[in-house]
């Protein structure tokens, strides 16, 4: 394709592929060339008209490149081996993967520290931590055989910055966000690992 398509011949693997930062990495990557895996805790067309996978497919078709939508939860293991087993009979490879997924459910981001439940807690740390770890694991053996090794995770600026602990802040996130990046620090001695940070209006931002 040449110069002006970069990622030409290379997969990338988006989780959190709906909407929002993974949708658009995922229309990016295409425009440069590359086909794309996208994923999300559902496959299907939303009745309230909000994005969806079936969106995100739609958008990398229609730049011209391949594109499989796989319906994952990050924090079930069965789910991310179908997604792993999906990429490698459709491409055969996988170059870049990303990993955006997590638990943003409303009730829990507008919990305060002390009103979080042990229930929300824990499926935010599966989604928001086990989640790119297991994602990770399961195809770093592939992304190591490839020429090219780039594992991006998405973090929040409230998790350098902190909020305040009875504030609406979503406690978890930014726990879990610290552990992914102190992770990818631990990782990136062996291959390309960057955390890429969203920003959080001023207002949610308050330091410890």
């Amino acid at each position: 394709m040449g110069s002006d398509y970069p990622l030409d011949g290379k997969v990338g693997v988006i989780t959190g592929a709906s909407s929002g930062i993974g949708k658009a990495a995922a229309l990016c990557w295409a425009a440069l060339g590359a086909d794309i895996v996208a994923s999300a805790r559902s496959d299907a067309p939303r009745a309230d008209g909000y994005p969806s996978l079936v969106d995100t497919r739609q958008g990398v078709e229609d730049l011209g490149r391949r594109c499989i939508a796989v319906k994952t939860d990050v924090s079930k293991a069965a789910d991310v081996a179908q997604l792993y087993k999906a990429t490698i009979d459709m491409f055969g490879q996988v170059d870049i993967l990303m990993n955006n997924a997590a638990a943003l459910e409303p009730d829990a981001m507008n919990a305060s520290f002390a009103d979080m439940t042990l229930e929300s807690w824990r499926y935010q740390i599966d989604v928001n931590l086990t989640g790119p770890w297991l994602v990770t694991k399961t195809f770093l053996p592939t992304l190591m055989a490839a020429n090219t090794k780039s594992l991006p995770s998405m973090a929040d600026r409230s998790a350098v910055v902190g909020t305040s602990l009875g504030a609406s802040s979503n406690p978890t996130a930014n726990c879990s966000r610290i552990i992914v990046m102190e992770r990818r620090r631990s990782s990136s001695m062996s291959y390309r690992a960057t955390s890429v940070m969203r920003g959080v209006p001023p207002s949610r931002s308050n330091a410890w």
